[in-house]
């Protein structure tokens, strides 16, 4: 069935154990301890999906699930929440486990630690090539939106299906390790020849610690070629908007416009400070030039009014791509776009869900 987004990755069941306090404030080490356990389905694939649906837009979810209980937890909320299970590749029991995080927290909401089995990502039914073309042809998507959970060679595979099908590929790095992982040159991911404009990234969305772990890492790997690079710069025309003279961003400004050759567009999320948005723009024939922009959030969250931070950049991602294909927009990121998703993602560290429901109520036009 054709669909808007096509989001690919994790989605698992999420279990939080939140300690109750009796004489003791913190949890007995070795012990049982009193807790309120509530489940409910996470992942950043999920997430993303979750806001994208609640944005508007028609979301299929792709992941990978087992025939168990989690599995089957997992199906009656994807139906509940009106999203297509067109994508989900359903596992025998003896393949594995559904994807489970388990997190412990204090009274306070803070975590413990946590415990996370999401082996099932790996396996080998994920590799085969004709599975991601078919879903592809199927939903033919406008966007694909892509963790990095899955293994590179699955990465590469999906990434080339959905070039074969016109669609735009978004990626979240998920944490610093996978964003250095991902730097690491791989065939159909990022290689010395996968330079603008042949790039097989549209649009990647690190927060600022990500950004640090991908320009690292593209170092440490040596895809910044000196002469190469000098060369594409004197090349292009730094176009900066008026506010981000003052944004005090200088690294984030010089990692962006160093990765900018593999990554051509790159929105870093800055928390409260909104977020940074660094692309390569051509206009007919005139040469290539970078385009620096800050926006700062027009929802200002206090302190007192947050509850938690979790899902708030999966859902900014949702939200952004859902208005891009809701708008038709054929010119790229906006203001108006991004000011969707950050009222969206203010709407979700405001909520005690993972994704706020209350997203549907923005009324845009």
């Amino acid at each position: 069935m054709p669909a808007d987004i096509l989001a690919i990755g994790s989605c698992v069941l999420d279990i939080s154990c939140i300690h109750i306090p009796d004489d003791e404030l913190k949890p007995a080490q070795g012990s049982s301890n009193p807790a309120t356990i509530t489940q409910c389905v996470g992942g950043v694939a999920y997430n993303m999906a979750l806001a994208a649906r609640r944005a508007g837009a028609s979301v299929t979810l792709s992941t990978v699930i087992v025939d168990d209980h989690n599995g089957s937890f997992i199906l009656k909320d994807l139906k509940e929440e009106g999203l297509s299970t067109e994508g989900v590749l359903k596992l025998d029991a003896t393949d594995g486990n559904t994807g489970t995080y388990i997190g412990n927290y204090d009274v306070e909401k803070n975590l413990i630690f946590g415990m996370a089995d999401v082996s099932i990502m790996q396996h080998h039914a994920l590799h085969y090539r004709r599975h991601w073309e078919a879903l592809m042809e199927s939903t033919a998507p406008k966007w694909v939106l892509l963790d990095l959970y899955y293994p590179a060679i699955v990465t590469a595979i999906i990434i080339d299906c959905a070039r074969h099908v016109n669609a735009k590929v978004l990626i979240e790095p998920v944490s610093v390790p996978l964003a250095k992982q991902f730097m690491k040159p791989f065939p159909g991911l990022i290689t010395l020849e996968s330079t603008y404009p042949q790039h097989n990234i549209d649009l990647i969305t690190p927060n600022q610690v990500e950004l640090e772990g991908l320009y690292n890492a593209a170092e440490e790997n040596g895809l910044f070629k000196p002469t190469e690079y000098k060369v594409m710069l004197d090349t292009l025309k730094q176009s900066v908007s008026h506010n981000l003279i003052y944004s005090r961003l200088p690294r984030a400004i010089q990692q962006s416009i160093a990765l900018l050759q593999y990554l051509p567009t790159i929105l870093t999320t800055l928390d409260k400070n909104g977020c940074l948005l660094a692309t390569i723009v051509r206009n007919g024939t005139s040469p290539a030039a970078v385009s620096l922009h800050h926006f700062y959030p027009r929802t200002v969250v206090g302190e007192e009014d947050v509850v938690s931070v979790n899902g708030a950049g999966d859902t900014f991602n949702g939200a952004l791509i859902a208005k891009l294909v809701r708008s038709q927009s054929h010119g790229g990121i906006d203001e108006d776009s991004i000011q969707f998703a950050q009222d969206a993602a203010a709407l979700t560290v405001q909520s005690t869900d993972t994704v706020s429901p209350d997203i549907r109520m923005l009324n845009y036009h």
